[in-house]
This record gives structure tokens, C-alpha cells and sequence, in this order.
């Protein structure tokens, strides 16, 4: 008579804390996660403090299509203003120009979701993406 030899199975434990409860900051920040995003490429490093949302801020820029064409730009020696998150610009700004410090140059791609959609704009044809080259002059 061969006897079995049988590990005992360990206890399994409770939790020691219930899981976290979804709550809306949770789902925001999930949905955040999925949201589009504009790419940045700084061709120029800037110096000093770095642009947050509720800044005003000047910038230089020229935006074009992905295939180069210019649709837009500051006008010379008159840099464009605008208070960062306020609704004033499409939101791919918005989200190309926060961490910036000023004199920085940067290059943003902004996908159509993030500019003008479906609807487009004179000169800026439906679904397009958008490049803008932005300059930071100053945070006032």
C-alpha cells in the first residue's frame, strides 16, 4: 500500500482592500488615453518658464498641409496672442504649445481632429491634418 503524498493547497485570501471604484477621473483619464494627440518635434530648445493651460501667450507660426501648401501665418512683426485652453484656438495648439519656454521653435502635426474636421475652413480642404512651425515669443 503506496501511500499518496499531496501538497497541502494554500488558503486563498481576501483583498486586503476592495478594488478601486471607478469614478469619473478614472474614465476621463482612460478616455484621455484614446483621445488624438498632436505630435511635436522642437527644432529649437528653449529658456525659462514653460507654457501651462490658463497662460497668455504670443507665438509666431506658419501652419500648413501635410503636403507644404501655407494656409495660414502671423502676420510680421505682430505675434499672434492667445490664452492657452480658453476655446480661442483649435485644439491641436492648444496641445502643440503647453511645456513650450519661450524662444523655443517647434513643430506640431495636427491631425484634422484636432483642427478643423469634417467641416474644414476656406482654404483648408475637409479631414485634413495640419503642420504649424510655432515660435514662443513670451508668456505674458
Amino acid at each position: 500500500d503506496a501511500k499518496k503524498l499531496v501538497a497541502p493547497v494554500p488558503a486563498v485570501k481576501p483583498p486586503s482592500k476592495p478594488a478601486a471604484k471607478p469614478t469619473v477621473l478614472n474614465d476621463v483619464t482612460r478616455w484621455a488615453a484614446l483621445l488624438p494627440k498632436v505630435t511635436t518635434t522642437t527644432e529649437r530648445v528653449g529658456f525659462g518658464p514653460q507654457v501651462k493651460s490658463g497662460d497668455t501667450v504670443e507665438i509666431a507660426y506658419v501652419t500648413t498641409l501635410d503636403d507644404g501648401t501655407e494656409v495660414d501665418r502671423s502676420k510680421l512683426l505682430q505675434p499672434f496672442r492667445f490664452e492657452v485652453g480658453s476655446g480661442q484656438v483649435i485644439m491641436g495648439l492648444n496641445q502643440g504649445v503647453i511645456g513650450m519656454r519661450p524662444n523655443e521653435k517647434r513643430r506640431i502635426v495636427i491631425p484634422s481632429s484636432l483642427a478643423y474636421g469634417a467641416k474644414g475652413r476656406p482654404g483648408i480642404p475637409p479631414n485634413t491634418p495640419l503642420v504649424m512651425t510655432v515660435t514662443l515669443v513670451r508668456i505674458l
